[in-house]
């Protein structure tokens, strides 16, 4: 008997250890997956190289602290840039002038002490940069959002108090410039410095923060155009007491202005906390005082114009790395596809402050604006999504043809919209350059040559659709007599909008596929170089998109811009295909080939001995000719 008890015992434990194994790894599947979907947002971190790994916890607040604070800086950014083109047409009305000057003297200044600031960045503590930079930033966008409620409120636009209206106009376009470059270093701290020392130099936990930061800011872009339109073109009734085509503008101001002063004790807040919460972001080598500390002796030479000189030296910077990068940047590979990718930034035909305020002068309302700039961000990210798959089938190069050619095809639509029926739109300034006013409105500065209430370009009726309604509103004039009433589809603005967000796949797409051509063709010690080459001739090309604009400011004009944009990105195109003929010995398959692979006969294949030979580096990424896709 007890030997049986015995055996029952033990076959008891053995079912046990069964249940055991049976039921044990349910649970740690379930965990490793809850874990791999945290890691994808919060990654665990790491300090001292790895050596010390942080608490679950503790890596997810200092991350939460960081995204947090990202999003309120992506999110006022992001508002404002949609919201400032869109507010100058309400006081400069039927004209595309001042958003092209706008847009020129930012990229202007940009352009000129981006290196100054990039070096500010180098030369400074890491929260110092980030408290001042934030400063600046949000300082000065809420002291142009105080002179544009300032216009509002007084009612000083450009039809009745020129004078005025220029003057503050000029404090705005200054704001605005000085607020972009400490927004410009300000991304430069954060993403290219902060995230680097968060992420302690892990590759794998960099690529997930980067990733996660670029996410937070294509969702702000997606969504904060749609608020800042639908607080400029649904908030009149909040400020009954302002003209009513300009009440949306101040009410919009004002609540942007608050929002950036909010923003800033915000933002400012929660770096301090990731800083104090990541002991290596206070360990920072400064860039020309490194030597002072260690004890070495610095010579220096009395001279006035030692600092002038220095100061001319880092403004000159771009032009001298376009000059002197130039040799190099032309025996490369690639060199066509940087061409290419410049020629795409001469051009009207973007979600840019210039597009939005000529669909604004066509009657669009901003809400719709806002909402069409959403779409298009969608469709770029459905761009990015199917680009690894294309470039795992078929390579980058062709992945690279295939984006810029249906962002081609894709404005062909804008070419047809800017020429098919849609709202007219009067030119009826006295000048070339003057905006368009009624005798009304213009308080004897302007003498116009229309009747027509400029109002009604800006709120045809409150709630302007993609549709031309005939009936009368309290804002517009009535119709004539014998008008068409009802709704009649405005085909022209569909049209335009219909290319310019397709073509925001392709673009997105054939953007990715740049960069990834210049990693892999361009060696690691002339990448850098490369890259601020190409940065400069993107630069260039986007100012002198803004000049082209300031020549032609008349909503009428569009179309001839629109011209030029389409033929700027066709040369974009004919420069990669001529790219991808140098790569690939081809452009097109010879027709033996087409025929091989589909119907499976070999007897017409081509020797490849009757080729061009290829680089090394060509032929790692050349597939074979009998599964290479049309």
């Amino acid at each position: 008997m007890a030997e049986q008890e015995e055996l029952l015992q033990v076959d008891d434990h053995e079912n046990d250890e069964v249940d055991e194994t049976e039921e044990g790894p349910a649970e740690p599947v379930k965990k490793r997956c809850l874990g791999g979907m945290l890691d994808l947002i919060f990654p665990i971190l790491t300090t001292e190289s790895g050596q010390i790994k942080l608490t679950r916890r503790r890596s997810c607040l200092i991350l939460l602290l960081l995204y947090t604070s990202h999003i309120f800086s992506a999110w006022g950014d992001r508002m404002w840039n949609f919201a400032n083109s869109l507010v100058v047409i309400l006081l400069y009305p039927g004209s595309l002038l001042m958003p092209g000057i706008y847009g020129f003297v930012i990229k202007l200044f940009e352009t000129i002490f981006g290196t100054i600031v990039g070096d500010y960045v180098d030369t400074n503590p890491r929260l110092r940069v980030i408290w001042v930079t934030l400063l600046v930033q949000n300082g000065f966008v809420f002291f142009s959002t105080v002179l544009f409620s300032v216009m509002f409120y007084f009612q000083w636009d450009v039809c009745g108090h020129a004078i005025i209206f220029g003057s503050l106009m000029i404090l705005v376009i200054l704001s605005g410039s000085i607020s972009n470059l400490a927004t410009v270093a300000n991304t430069i701290a954060v993403e290219k410095d902060w995230v680097v020392v968060i992420a302690d130099d892990n590759s794998k936990t960099l690529a997930v923060l980067n990733a996660n930061m670029r996410r937070i800011d294509l969702l702000c872009k997606l969504l904060a155009p749609i608020v800042a339109g639908v607080l400029l073109t649904h908030t009149h009734s909040i400020v009954p007491y302002i003209r009513y085509d300009l009440a949306g503008g101040y009410a919009a101001t004002v609540i942007i202005g608050h929002w950036n002063v909010v923003s800033f004790f915000g933002e400012l807040l929660l770096m301090i906390a990731v800083y104090k919460m990541v002991p290596a972001l206070a360990d920072k080598k400064l860039r020309g005082k490194n030597n002072e500390k260690d004890g070495e002796e610095v010579v220096r030479f009395p001279s006035r114009t030692g600092k002038g000189f220095k100061v001319l030296k880092k403004l000159a910077s771009p032009y001298r790395t376009l000059i002197t990068g130039w040799h190099i940047y032309w025996k490369q590979e690639t060199n066509l596809i940087g061409f290419s990718l410049a020629s795409l930034y001469l051009t009207v035909l973007g979600f840019s402050g210039v597009t939005a305020t000529y669909l604004l002068t066509q009657g669009l309302s901003s809400d719709y604006i806002g909402l069409a700039q959403g779409l298009g961000g969608i469709v770029g990210i459905l761009g990015t999504l199917l680009y690894p798959y294309l470039q795992r089938k078929v390579g980058s190069v062709r992945t690279g043809l295939f984006g810029i050619s249906s962002q081609l095809v894709m404005l062909l639509f804008c070419v047809a919209g800017v020429f098919s029926p849609g709202k007219p739109t009067s030119d009826t300034g006295i000048g070339y350059y003057s905006p368009n006013c009624s005798s009304e409105d213009s308080g004897g500065t302007l003498s116009p040559t229309s009747t027509i209430p400029y109002s009604s370009l800006i709120y045809p009726s409150p709630s302007l659709s993609l549709y031309s309604e005939a009936s009368p509103s309290p804002s517009i004039t009535p119709p004539a007599e014998g008008s068409n009433g009802g709704f009649d589809v405005n085909l022209s603005i569909i049209l335009i909008l219909v290319g310019v967000t397709g073509a925001r796949f392709g673009l997105w797409m054939f953007d990715l596929s740049i960069w990834q051509l210049i990693q892999e063709k361009v060696v690691v010690e002339e990448r850098g170089v490369v890259s601020g080459v190409m940065n400069a001739m993107n630069s260039n090309m986007d100012m002198l998109h803004y000049v082209m604009v300031i020549a032609a400011p008349r909503p009428s004009e569009f179309p001839y811009l629109t011209i030029i944009s389409f033929c700027s990105v066709f040369m974009g195109w004919v420069f990669y295909c001529c790219y991808v003929r140098r790569a690939r010995g081809h452009f097109f398959h010879h027709p033996a080939k087409v025929f091989n692979k589909y119907c499976g006969c070999r007897c017409g294949q081509v020797g490849r001995a009757t080729e061009n030979p290829l680089s090394i580096a060509n032929q790692l990424q050349f597939q074979d000719d009998d599964d290479d896709d049309l």
